[in-house]
């Protein structure tokens, strides 16, 4: 150790200085090895063989964005799919509803034999690239998430779920065709795969309808395990410009006959007029007043066979009761 004591600090400094200058000057890297996401160095010197550098871009890119997963679907069936999901997603029920009706032997094919009959979410994923990746995954009891469930060929559900159920913000759509298409759908909050809050029930037919029946139908208020609790407002529009509306109330579904309703000893009949139109009024029968009328006509079913789907109205064929009979032609 003593021949060392006697050694300039400034020279052992020095040294190291050249040494940096010796590896930098021969243009040294790490070899990596791999063939993807490099550059050769093409400045040999002192025979040197070229080096290849690593491109931090391209490890960047590979580390954040997955790739593309292979859906359990055939490419049209992804197709009708993303372009449902696309409307869906938008709040466009009409859109949802031509496209399911347009293409009702695919979506059979779909639910009923490539999915076996079981409902599978349908999702996106956003990567940092800013791209959006469809996924599917089974609904199972402890699915949560966000996106779009296919119940049956005619019955789609967009919000989202906890627990394999439709819970929070929801949209249903189920379509049928009678004499024209039309379809049923139910908007708003869901608890436990029921409809539980706010929301909009109804249905409209988007391509013409029947004589004597409206074009639209929807019901505003609070709903309670699917049925109606509360004052609500029912609301017909006759798909020519005039929308008629009725403020009533309803106890677990059913109609609460209060004073604002006149009853007709004659006919057995209660009547309700309307807010814009007294000569036209919503009509029950004594006969069926204790019926539910006031309710979620979507259910959430699943497994359910792909060839049955239930009417998407089956206690009404146009305008309710009511309306209809008051109103001959829904005009």
């Amino acid at each position: 150790m003593k021949k060392w004591k006697g050694i300039d600090p400034a020279l052992v400094g020095m040294a190291l200085a050249s040494a940096l200058v010796f590896y930098g000057a021969f243009g040294y890297q790490p070899d990596v090895g791999g063939e993807y996401g490099k550059t050769a160095d093409m400045s040999p010197e002192n025979g040197q063989e070229p080096k290849e550098t690593v491109d931090a871009s391209w490890i960047y890119e590979q580390k954040t964005a997955p790739s593309k997963p292979k859906l359990p679907v055939a490419k049209e069936e992804e197709e009708l799919l993303i372009s449902l999901y696309g409307f869906l997603e938008a709040g466009d029920q009409t859109g949802a509803a031509e496209l399911l009706n347009g293409n009702e032997e695919t979506f059979k094919t779909l639910t009923g034999r490539t999915l076996g009959g079981e409902p599978w979410l349908f999702y996106t994923e956003r990567t940092a690239q800013g791209e959006n990746l469809y996924r599917m995954r089974p609904v199972t009891p402890d699915l949560s998430g966000k996106g779009m469930v296919l119940t049956r060929f005619n019955t789609a559900f967009f919000g989202t779920y906890k627990d394999g159920l439709p819970e929070g913000p929801c949209l249903a759509v189920q379509t049928v065709i009678l004499d024209f298409p039309r379809y049923t759908f139910a908007e708003g909050e869901w608890k436990d795969g029921k409809m539980d809050g706010e929301g909009r029930t109804g249905y409209r037919y988007y391509a013409g309808k029947p004589e004597g029946s409206f074009a639209a139908v929807t019901k505003t208020g609070v709903y309670s395990e699917n049925l109606m609790d509360g004052e609500l407002v029912y609301e017909a529009d006759n798909g020519n410009g005039r929308v008629l509306h009725w403020t009533i109330r309803a106890k677990q579904g059913v109609t609460v006959l209060d004073e604002s309703w006149t009853y007709y000893p004659y006919s057995d009949e209660y009547m309700l007029r309307s807010e814009e139109d007294e000569d036209r009024a919503y009509v029950v029968s004594g006969s069926t007043k204790d019926q539910i009328r006031w309710n979620n006509l979507i259910l959430w079913e699943t497994g359910a066979p792909a060839e049955s789907g239930a009417p998407a109205e089956p206690a009404e064929t146009g305008a309710p009761e009511g309306a209809e009979s008051a109103e001959p032609g829904g005009n």
